[in-house]
C-alpha cells in the first residue's frame, strides 16, 4: 500500500526521528495494538514502512507492507497520526489516540508520568566527576538499579529511572526531597533523582537512600583518591560491605 503524506520534504526527518527512532516506535506501537496479549501465534513479521521522497516532484510518500489488511489499516491509522503530530495538527497523547480537538481546546495539557514516586537527593560532588557516576554507557546506573531492585521487596514492578544533573532549582511539588551527606564535603553539588513504582515509600526510600549514598562516595573516592586527599577524610578510605557488590541482573 502506498500512502501520499502531506509532510514537506524539509520535514520527514522530523517525522522519521533520529535514526528512524519514530518509525520504529511506530511499527511497535502497531505491534503493540494488534496483540495486546503477545500472543506468539500471531505473526507481524511482516510489517514494513518506508518513506520515500520523490526526487522531481518532491512528493512525500509511505510505502507499507502487512500481513493482512487489518494489520495495514492500523499501520496506515499510526502513520497518517505521526503525520498530524508532525504538522502540528494534534497532540501526542499517552495512548497515542487521535484527540477531540473540540473538546481539549481549551484543556492545559499535563504530562503523565509512569512512576509514583520520586526521590530527588542534593548531594556533594564535583561536576566532572558525574560521568564517573553515570559508569561506560550508563553501567553504574545499570548497577545502582539492580542493587534497589534486589534490595526492596515493596517495589510494585522493575521500572525504575534514575538521572543525575548539576545542581539547580526544582520544582518541590510529587517529590521527596532531601540533603544526602557523605563523608566528602565540596561546594559543588548534584541532584540524583530516582523514580519509581512502589507499595511502602518510605521503606523503599531507606533503601534508595543507603544504595545511593553508597554509589556517590564511590565516585567521589575515585576523584579523592586521584589527589591523594581521600584517605586523610576517613580511616583508609571507602569500604564496600562485606557482601560486596550485587551482580547487575540487567
Amino acid at each position: 500500500m502506498k500512502v501520499v503524506l502531506e509532510v514537506p520534504e524539509e520535514k520527514v526527518g522530523a517525522f522519521l526521528g533520529a535514526k528512524g527512532k519514530n518509525m520504529r516506535f511506530i511499527i511497535g506501537k502497531t505491534k503493540r495494538e494488534l496483540n495486546p496479549d503477545k500472543d506468539d501465534g500471531v505473526d507481524l513479521s511482516g510489517l514494513f514502512c518506508q518513506i520515500n521522497v520523490d526526487e522531481e516532484t518532491k512528493e512525500v510518500s509511505a510505502l507499507m507492507k502487512a500481513g493482512s489488511e487489518e494489520h495495514l489499516e492500523v499501520l496506515k491509522k499510526n502513520i497518517l497520526f505521526q503525520q498530524d503530530y508532525v504538522l502540528g495538527k494534534v497532540e501526542r497523547t499517552p495512548q497515542g489516540d487521535r484527540p477531540n480537538r473540540d473538546q481539549n481546546r481549551d484543556q492545559p495539557r499535563q504530562k503523565t508520568s509512569q512512576f509514583t514516586t520520586k526521590y530527588v537527593f542534593k548531594t556533594a560532588m564535583e561536576h566532572h566527576m558525574i560521568p564517573k557516576f553515570i559508569g561506560t554507557k550508563g553501567s553504574k546506573i545499570q548497577e545502582v538499579k539492580g542493587r534497589i531492585i534486589l534490595s526492596d521487596e515493596h517495589l510494585d514492578g522493575n521500572k525504575i529511572n534514575i538521572n543525575i544533573c548539576e545542581d539547580k532549582k526544582i520544582r518541590l511539588q510529587r517529590l521527596h526531597f532531601e540533603l544526602l551527606k557523605t563523608d566528602v564535603e565540596c561546594p559543588s553539588k548534584v541532584l540524583v533523582t530516582v523514580e519509581l513504582n512502589t507499595k511502602n515509600r518510605n521503606e523503599t526510600l531507606n533503601v534508595v537512600r543507603d544504595i545511593v549514598k553508597e554509589f556517590v562516595e564511590k565516585a567521589n573516592m575515585t576523584n579523592y583518591t586521584n589527589h591523594g586527599e581521600f584517605t586523610s577524610q576517613k580511616n583508609g578510605g571507602f569500604t564496600p560491605d562485606d557482601s560486596g557488590e550485587l551482580e547487575n541482573p540487567f
